[in-house]
């Protein structure tokens, strides 16, 4: 069971972590899934010079929403 104080303060420190970057981008992809999942999903950021940075990243098993 996942500590709920501890993953508020994670998703907490990510928000802070996004808000440095002026755009995101969000994609799925399904050819770079490994054989156990579906799709990858992954959201992206991009700083002020064009520096990409790979934010997250999720494994989905299906294509449910």
């Amino acid at each position: 069971m996942v500590d709920k104080t501890r993953e508020y303060q994670l998703e907490a420190k990510l928000m802070i972590f996004l808000r440095r970057f002026d755009v995101w981008y969000a994609d799925g992809t399904f050819k770079m899934a490994p054989p156990l999942f579906y799709q990858v999903y992954v959201f992206m950021a991009r700083r002020h010079g064009g520096v990409f940075l790979w934010c997250i990243a999720a494994l989905l098993s299906n294509k449910f929403e």
